[in-house]
């Protein structure tokens, strides 16, 4: 087929769409698919491509469209190597040469930008492309998964191999085997990549150190010349034999001798240097020996080995090659330091020792005195096998606080005289180890100079800042799990992102007002003069501040983005405060939710607030911010305004949240830095799933033969849904209709919503429960909806007003057809009869209040308390009662008796409260409605409840109390913080006990089953159980209430009687009901 290789076009919408489409046709090109569900768009390759920093961006082009793609960018920190980070073809146009095609184009920019290596990533099941990447020169380095390394780009570079490239395609002339396997070759006891290139009897080929990155051989018509070290890693201080091997090929046809002259020099801390001319007629060996100092500096992470560098010029033909000389300590002290506790004696050291030497030796394991180190000894003796390990013991006392840094080295003797040369003594280089302190209530910071890091101490968290490369890890002490890796900022765009070779930036380290304070230089790559202070401030909480300058040194104004990446390190749950609910959802893994670009938003105006978490197992980290431009997840990008010459910008501080908790712990920190103090949260945020499916509104409640709901299926992902959705009702006396329906494109923002008619033929009050099923190809999502029959509006509800009879007043009595009740407003406005088939379910005093237990008076039956249930102060009050109507929020008709009072005490005056106990007809529900006024101009605040005594059945002493408790799942290797839902009972006992409940009880009368549940619904309730032992079980549900000037605020309490334990539980429904429906 025809097609072209040219350049993206960024900026270019159009061309961004063929390329979208591209992705979206290439599911099946990668394991798991590309887009995983969300379709790529024009307008995210746009952006993508305006922020990536690269080198060239190529597509292949042909019948009207993008077919295959490849980019190219630099290996930052090595100006000698270059790097494909993606390459893809359109599955339908494999194997049609694109790909080959698009390699051969990066690797011929490769080579004109000055680059000597080329290097991909990939995976061991990509049998399609390893035999293509191995084709065109790639090598997969062993024990990778998969990482691939091209040196063709140093091959035609060579002027050595001039003569032979001249004339004749690299491609076709280059032979190697193409199995899908890592590149395993040795060569005189070295790992190598072997190139060899042959075309009509002339040849050309070079042996790539692997560890050097370099030829340490080549191989042409006329010559073979190598650098022999003969072993991957020298130990230092031991004398090793290297050698050079020259052959003269021309020899065999009687030509002349080669003038060679080789200058040889090994690396800082290598001591070697070769100096030699010479003519070679056939061959000729140079032997050398070197040692390597133990003290020698080591390589930067990214970078090459060290090496001998040798360079030859044969025949006025210059020749380097790189032989890699891996320092290896005859004695590896595999130990950097530990936790203490200051004056804690006997603490255990054990220091681990490694020995890389061929031969057996004794020696004595050195510590440097230190004056708040007290060990038991300074010095301990050690034998060890060849390439074997032992290990020292030491015991310690550490005085003082903070870091004690020591050091400790080893030397070391053969153990038997015929194993090595006489008088050998080696000694390794001196092993800096660090002792910390616990910060039990402190901070302190330490530097570690072979790590090039500074780590801050505080009581729960270790700080590990890199001085090479900015990295930030947060670990939590107790877990010593990583929760959360910042990259260092980055101006752009474009933004370099992952650097092979990091920087070691200059840093400035304060400790004041008991915090840590560090800030890190960071120079600006692509704008000379313009510098990011990042500054972390570390105090002895959860919190970390970040604050970034950005320094225009420059002569010309900067209008700049900067972007802060950071990564969480634990998965379990993500929280995000999206505007259309607070999304509270299991993070699925890779390829499931959340992906990571393209399902969850990141623009800040999809959230209601700016912050983020994710939490496992008791541990939460988070981030949170001001304002930004881009939110993705934990990364942020801020778009700066113009900074003029000569001067510099404050970015708002971003604070990172790690330790102990929840998403509660990173939203609090959030309300603290940014909430206005005038914003009053009544309730806390409720979370939502990240996929639900309900009827509307929930939970439904029935009163009628029909009504009209919603059914809702809701995401708040981003990733369209497309599935099929099936209702079913319960045991037939329930039916929704239609029952079923097809969804497409449901996702944040664009809800799947239907009318439908929820049909109850039986209107006997009881929880019904509909079932939904959302069907996707490879999952169904399954929805049990609570329906509650709540009873039925027909039946009428009749109230009697109070009456005397003889010196006892007779209650309000209300009767809807299914229960009854009695309102004593004189009574402490109690209800004191719940009746239901002739059976009265309260414990009452009434009409006399006397002493029960530890109260008196106690009054009994169900009434509102004010702080708590036995504050004597309320007990005092005067309330009066009258029928009451009301039509709820839902439109159902509410009747009973309402009891008010103006209170009276010095302390409580300020407060007008009123109790509702409402019913509707043929219910089995009463509704106990609280409503508090604040009659002054001046805030105010109280806890306000509502208790009820029960004797379920008519007595108490019977009574079981059903509830449901939190417990750790105690299972091998579980959290204690993976916690289960237990149900739990109490039956009548000899003792009295609090029990927490949470948002629902259940007292059942063993002998007949009866059973009845009371409901806490405000958002802020909570609700406990008091067992009295044989004297029955009582309810408290009661909340916090704040109440502005003149503010009237209401909570909603449910009691509901039923059969037995197990229907009465499901009334837990109701608690999603918190206003009067």
């Amino acid at each position: 087929m025809e097609f072209i290789i040219r350049d993206f076009k960024v900026g270019d919408l159009e061309d961004a769409g063929l390329l979208a489409a591209m992705w979206n046709a290439s599911d099946d090109g990668w394991p798991g698919g590309w887009t995983h569900g969300i379709p790529e768009t024009a307008e995210r390759v746009l952006e993508e491509k305006r922020k990536a920093d690269r080198l060239a961006i190529l597509v292949a082009e042909g019948e009207g469209q993008i077919l295959g793609y490849c980019d190219l960018r630099q290996e930052h920190g090595r100006d000698d190597v270059a790097y494909i980070p993606l390459l893809n073809v359109r599955p339908s146009h494999h194997g049609q040469g694109l790909g080959k095609a698009l390699l051969l184009e990066a690797l011929k920019r490769t080579i004109d930008a000055g680059f000597r290596q080329l290097t991909l990533g990939t995976w061991a099941g990509n049998l399609k492309a390893v035999p293509l990447y191995k084709k065109t020169g790639f090598f997969w380095v062993p024990e990778t998964s998969v990482w691939m390394q091209n040196f063709i780009p140093t091959a035609l570079a060579l002027p050595i191999a001039r003569d032979f490239f001249a004339g004749r395609d690299w491609y076709r002339t280059f032979q190697r085997e193409l199995t899908v396997a890592p590149d395993e070759s040795e060569w005189q006891g070295i790992k190598v990549f072997p190139y060899r290139f042959e075309q009509d009897d002339h040849l050309f080929a070079m042996w790539i150190d692997r560890q050097a990155e370099a030829p340490t051989a080549v191989e042409t018509d006329d010559l073979y010349v190598a650098c022999i070290v003969g072993k991957e890693e020298v130990v230092c201080g031991l004398p090793h034999a290297l050698k050079w091997e020259i052959v003269n090929k021309r020899a065999r046809a009687g030509g002349a001798p080669l003038r060679v002259t080789l200058l040889a020099e090994g690396e800082a801390g290598i001591g070697l240097s070769v100096l030699e001319s010479l003519e070679v007629a056939d061959r000729a060996v140079i032997e050398r020996t070197l040692t390597i100092n133990p003290n020698v500096k080591r390589k930067e992470p990214g970078t090459p080995a060290h090496q001998v560098k040798s360079t030859l010029v044969v025949e006025g033909v210059p020749l380097v090659l790189g032989s890699a000389v891996k320092p290896m300590q005859p004695v590896e002290i595999q130990f950097g330091g530990q936790m203490v506790v200051a004056g804690k004696p006997d603490e255990k050291v054990v220091v681990r020792l490694k020995s890389n030497l061929e031969f057996p030796v004794e020696g004595e394991l050195l510590i440097e005195p230190h004056p708040a180190l007290h060990f038991d000894r300074l010095k301990a003796p050690f034998t060890l096998e060849p390439k074997s390990w032992t290990s020292c013991t030491f015991w310690l006392r550490a005085e003082g606080s903070g870091a004690l840094a020591t050091q400790m080295r080893a030397v070391c003797t053969p153990a038997r005289p015929d194993v090595a040369p006489a008088g050998l003594r080696l000694e390794t280089k001196a092993k800096p180890v660090t002792f910390r302190t616990l910060p039990l209530d402190s901070v302190y910071a330490w530097q570690e100079e072979e790590s090039e890091s500074i780590f801050i101490e505080t009581p729960t968290l270790t700080v590990r800042v890199g001085l090479r490369g900015g990295d930030v890890s947060v670990s939590e002490r107790l877990s010593g799990r990583q929760l959360l890796q910042c990259r260092p900022p980055e101006l752009g765009p474009p933004f370099t992102g992952w650097r092979q070779v990091s920087p070691l930036y200059q840093h400035r380290l304060q400790q004041r007002d008991g915090k840590v304070v560090l800030t890190l230089v960071i120079p600006s790559e692509r704008t000379a003069g313009v510098t990011i202070e990042k500054t972390l401030t570390v105090g002895a909480g959860s919190t970390l501040r970040v604050d970034h300058r950005i320094l225009n040194g420059s002569d010309a104004p900067q209008r700049l983005k900067l972007r802060c990446q950071a990564w969480p390190g634990i998965d379990g749950k993500v929280t995000v405060p999206l505007r259309e609910g607070l999304l509270h959802a299991p993070r699925e893994g890779w390829g499931d939710f959340p992906i990571y670009q393209g399902d969850l938003p990141n623009k800040p105006d999809a959230l209601a607030e700016t912050w983020f978490a994710l939490e496992q197992e008791g541990l939460v980290t988070g981030i949170v911010w001001s304002e930004c431009e881009e939110c993705e997840q934990t990364t942020l990008q801020f778009d700066l305004p113009e900074i003029p010459p000569q001067s510099h910008y404050d970015v708002a501080p971003v604070l990172l949240v790690a330790g102990r908790g929840n998403w509660e712990l990173v939203r609090q920190v959030w309300r603290w830095a940014h909430q206005p103090s005038r914003v009053r949260e009544e309730r806390k945020p409720v979370v939502a799933p990240v996929l639900n499916a309900t009827l509307e509104p929930a939970p439904l409640l029935i009163t009628g033969p029909e009504t009209a709901a919603t059914l809702a299926v809701r995401s708040l992902r981003d990733k369209p849904l497309a599935a099929t959705l099936a209702v079913a009702a319960g045991q037939g006396q329930v039916e929704v209709r239609p029952a079923a329906a097809t969804l497409a494109d449901v996702k944040r923002g664009s809800p799947f919503t239907q009318d439908v008619v929820v049909v109850a033929r039986d209107r006997t009050p009881r929880v019904e429960t509909v079932r939904l099923a959302v069907e996707e190809p490879v999952t169904t999502h399954e929805f049990a909806v609570p329906v509650v029959i709540l009873g039925d509006s027909s039946r009428p509800v009749s109230i009697s007003t109070v009456t005397v009879k003889g010196d006892i007043p007779i209650p309000f009595q209300v009767e809807n057809g299914c229960l009854s009740f009695q309102v004593a407003p004189g009574f402490l406005g109690a209800m004191t009869v719940l009746e239901r088939h002739g059976v009265n379910h309260l414990n009452s005093a009434y009409p006399e209040a006397r002493a029960f237990q530890w109260m008196n008076p106690w009054f009994g039956g169900a009434h509102a308390y004010l702080n708590w249930v036995g504050d004597l102060r309320f007990a005092k009050e005067t309330f009066t009662g009258a029928p009451v109507e009301r039509q709820g929020n839902r439109g159902i008709s509410w009747q009973g008796v309402g009891v008010a009072c103006d209170l009276k005490h010095k302390d409580l005056c300020w407060l007008r409260l009123e109790t509702e106990y409402l019913t509707t007809g043929g219910s089995n529900v009463v509704a106990l409605v609280q409503r508090l006024t604040n009659r002054t101009d001046a805030p105010q605040g109280i806890t306000a409840g509502v208790s009820l005594w029960a004797a379920v059945g008519g007595s108490v002493a019977r009574n079981v109390l059903h509830y449901a408790q939190s417990r750790p799942r105690y299972e091998q290797a579980a959290s204690t913080d993976d916690q289960e839902r237990v149900l739990r009972v109490r039956r009548r006992g000899e003792y009295s006990a609090g029990v927490p409940c949470g948002r629902w009880a259940v007292i059942e009368d063993a002998p007949s089953g009866s059973a009845l549940a009371v409901v806490a619904s405000h958002p802020n309730a909570r609700l406990e159980a008091t067992d009295d032992g044989p004297h029955g079980v009582s309810v408290q549900s009661e909340q916090w209430l704040s109440l502005e000037p003149g503010e009237t605020k209401e909570a909603v309490s449910w009691v509901a009687l039923a059969e037995d334990a197990a229907r009465a539980r499901e009334y837990v429904a109701l608690s999603e009901v918190w206003e009067l429906p």
